[in-house]
């Protein structure tokens, strides 16, 4: 004979399926009530993020560090919603300023010994351009023509000597400038 267990199984499976898949078209199909009560609460808190951001760039702008390099990573950090890792990662040829966007497709990571490794985001959806409105194109392309080397694959963030803004001094800088919010 034949073994029935094998099929009984595929049964079973296939059941599973069409049950879970009844149930969420059942019940995720509506937005839950606590969803937009969530959003209501949220708001104030981003409200107040928002201000905070401000506040922190104006005293970013108070250091005596280089400022302008500071002052874009956070704009673009804020308007891009970069990460800081693909940030310390973007070269000149990243920045298409006709098109006003940035491309993502790399990122620096650091180790706790300082070695300093650049490749690809962690996922596909990582790699994407990153529309930006004029006002932060002007910005970009003042940060090109004064901070960052002509060569296309030039850093756009460095310490004043040339070498790659680290996360352990751009994280100083803004703890800084937080303290000071």
């Amino acid at each position: 004979g034949v073994p029935i267990v094998g099929p009984l199984s595929a049964i079973k499976t296939v059941a599973w399926l069409v049950g879970l898949n009844g149930l969420a078209n059942r019940y995720l199909q509506r937005r839950p009530r606590v969803l937009g009560e969530a959003t209501e609460l949220v708001y104030p808190f981003y409200m107040i993020h928002q201000t905070v951001t401000v506040i922190a760039v104006y005293w970013l702008l108070q250091l005596e560090v280089a400022l302008v390099p500071a002052y874009l990573l956070t704009v673009l950090a804020t308007f891009g919603g970069l990460r800081l890792g693909e940030l310390l990662g973007m070269r000149r040829s990243d920045f298409d300023l006709e098109n006003a966007s940035v491309r993502v497709d790399t990122q620096a990571l650091e180790l706790k010994s300082g070695a300093r490794f650049t490749g690809p985001p962690k996922s596909d959806a990582g790699h994407r351009a990153v529309a930006m409105p004029p006002q932060v194109v002007d910005e970009m392309r003042t940060h090109l023509d004064t901070w960052t080397d002509s060569a296309s694959d030039a850093l756009l963030f460095t310490e004043p000597d040339g070498s790659p803004l680290t996360r352990r001094i751009w994280t100083l800088v803004w703890h800084t400038a937080m303290t000071q919010v």
